[in-house]
């Protein structure tokens, strides 16, 4: 999420708290300079696609056959 620059990122920790998430969400959200549509990178979603997900797990299969 961070690549892309889609949109807020809000990290986790163990331990934390409902409270804890939900003031870092409140917080990250309120304090936002710009709530204009984020300037999406969308180069940095192709790994994630539908057709490059396929063609990735074509090549698995792809793999699994040649070694028999």
């Amino acid at each position: 999420l961070r690549s892309t620059q889609a949109g807020i990122v809000v990290t986790f920790r163990t331990g934390d708290t409902i409270e804890t998430i939900a003031t870092c969400i409140t917080h990250q959200w309120l304090n936002q300079k710009d709530w204009t549509t984020p300037q999406t990178k969308w180069e940095a979603f192709f790994p994630y696609t539908a057709q490059e997900m396929t063609r990735r797990l074509c090549e698995v299969f792809d793999r699994s056959l040649e070694l028999h």
